[in-house]
This record gives structure tokens, C-alpha cells and sequence, in this order.
């Protein structure tokens, strides 16, 4: 059974709600209102996915650390769940160079600054890559379900959201093996998940910046 707060919330709603503020900051990022109104610098956008690409195959790696690993903390579902996400950010990935006819690009700031911290977080406590990561799917299935009421024919971006919107089949699933855990800090998983938010933020705002690649 999942452990609750003393606000009688599970820990992934108690990080999620306690980020509001952030999420808002997300929805008026560079990216998703560039998106959302249909005037995103195509510029922009050709460099923020090739970003987005490179950082879904390092996370891949980072997971499927994971899914070998036996460090404290990790257990079979972890593992598992760690199998299927190293499987789908890679498709990502691949998903994206293939999409673009490319094989290699140089790391972006952003994109090696996000990375960096969730190996830290899985250095510092295996599990905790949970934290470090969900800010992504979480963000993800808001912002692309929020997008999808909005996000009309004729922008030229509908076909990247229609693309990109998320079942939350993976926030879920994470959701879940958070709440479970037994090892979690509640403020310090709070502490890393606002931090994992303003890396996306960052990466929205900046990820497809020519000069920071």
C-alpha cells in the first residue's frame, strides 16, 4: 500500500501539488507557448529536438544502469520498470535521429546539465532516479494533454503534438513505485523533484539556443 503524507497525499501527489508554481512557469516557456500559438522559431525547434533525441539515449543508458544494478534501494519492479524505460527512451531517441537523418550531434548545456543530475541522484541513492526522471513524465502529460485542447489545424506544430501527447500509461507506473518505496526522504524528494522541474524549464527555454550547443 502506498505511504501518505500528513496532507493525506501519496508522495507523487505531494511533490506534483507542491510544484505548482513551477508548472506554471512551464506552460509560458519558450517551447510550449511557441508551440502552443504556432509561432516557435523553426530554427528553435530543429535544434530543441535533436536535443531532446541525444537526451533521451543518455537517459536510456542511465536506466538500463538500473535495470542491472543491485545497489540499495533496487528491487525487482524497480528493475523491470527500468527495463521498459531504458526501451522506450531509446525508441525515442531513435525515434527522433531517424526522424532527421542524423547519426550524432554535440550535447547541449542543457541537455548535459539535466543528464548530469539524474546520474548524480542515481549515484547518491539508486532509487531516486524515480524523483529525478518524473518531473519528465509528469510535465510531459500535462503539458501535451493541455496542448491538445488548444493546438488547432493549421498550427504548424499540431502534428508534433499529436506525435508527442502521452497515454500517462509511464507517469503512472512511476507514480506508483514511488508512493511504494520505503527509502524517500518526503522533503528531500521535494527538493529534487522542483529541481528536476527547472531543468525542464531550462531546457524549454533554452534547449534549442544554437549558442548553448
Amino acid at each position: 500500500m502506498a505511504a501518505h503524507t500528513q496532507e493525506g497525499l501519496t508522495l507523487s501527489e505531494f511533490i506534483w501539488n507542491q510544484s505548482s508554481d513551477l508548472l506554471e512557469e512551464a506552460r509560458n516557456t519558450l517551447f510550449i507557448r511557441g508551440v502552443r500559438d504556432g509561432e516557435l522559431d523553426p530554427n528553435f525547434y530543429g535544434i530543441y529536438m535533436l536535443q531532446d533525441g541525444l537526451w533521451c539515449l543518455e537517459v536510456s543508458k542511465i536506466w538500463k544502469e538500473v535495470s542491472r544494478s543491485n545497489r540499495e534501494g533496487i528491487d525487482d519492479q524497480i528493475r523491470q520498470f527500468a527495463r521498459e524505460s531504458a526501451s522506450k527512451y531509446r525508441k525515442g531517441a531513435e525515434n527522433i535521429y531517424q526522424g532527421w537523418n542524423i547519426s550524432q550531434i554535440r550535447a547541449g548545456s542543457e541537455a548535459q546539465d539535466y543528464v548530469h543530475f539524474i546520474r548524480a541522484a542515481f549515484k547518491e541513492y539508486a532509487p531516486s532516479v524515480l524523483i529525478a526522471t518524473y518531473a519528465c513524465v509528469k510535465l510531459w502529460l500535462t503539458l501535451t494533454n493541455e496542448l491538445e485542447n488548444v493546438v488547432k489545424e493549421g498550427n504548424p506544430y499540431k502534428v508534433w503534438v499529436d506525435t508527442m501527447k502521452s497515454s500517462g500509461r509511464t507517469a503512472e507506473k512511476q507514480a506508483q513505485l514511488i508512493d511504494t518505496h520505503k527509502g524517500f526522504d518526503r522533503h528531500a524528494a521535494l527538493s529534487m523533484f522542483r529541481m528536476a522541474m527547472q531543468k525542464e524549464i531550462m531546457f524549454f527555454n533554452r534547449g534549442g539556443d544554437s549558442q548553448h550547443c
